[in-house]
């Protein structure tokens, strides 16, 4: 058996897990990962976890996330749940992480028309 980040490649499934995959795969210079893809095997360390936890906040205007969820959670998938299960308001995460996709997507000129 290999390294729990060379597990197969899993898709995020959620606005939640995409956005989550999308930060991580970024800080990591990696592109995409997988969601079941263990953030320091895949060459995650500390300070790299403090930019992905600054970024989470910034992309889902939470305070919630710290950089101990990281370490505990270890995955996308682990800390997309961790972060349901705690936050304050049910469902506000989810719903951040649904607009923040939708932006995101839009073009410029879209952008400008809003």
């Amino acid at each position: 058996a290999g390294a729990a980040g060379e597990r197969p490649h899993t898709e995020p499934s959620g606005d939640l897990e995409t956005v989550l995959a999308d930060i991580v795969g970024s800080v990591l210079g990696a592109g995409r990962v997988s969601v079941e893809g263990d953030f320091f095997a895949l060459g995650g360390d500390s300070v790299l976890a403090t930019k992905v936890i600054a970024q989470i906040r910034q992309w889902l205007d939470t305070s919630e996330p710290t950089v101990t969820d990281l370490f505990a959670a270890r995955t996308v998938r682990e800390l997309a749940v961790r972060l349901a299960k705690r936050q304050s308001a049910p469902g506000r995460i989810e719903l951040a992480a649904g607009i923040y996709r939708e932006v995101a997507a839009m073009s410029l000129a879209q952008l400008a028309e809003s």
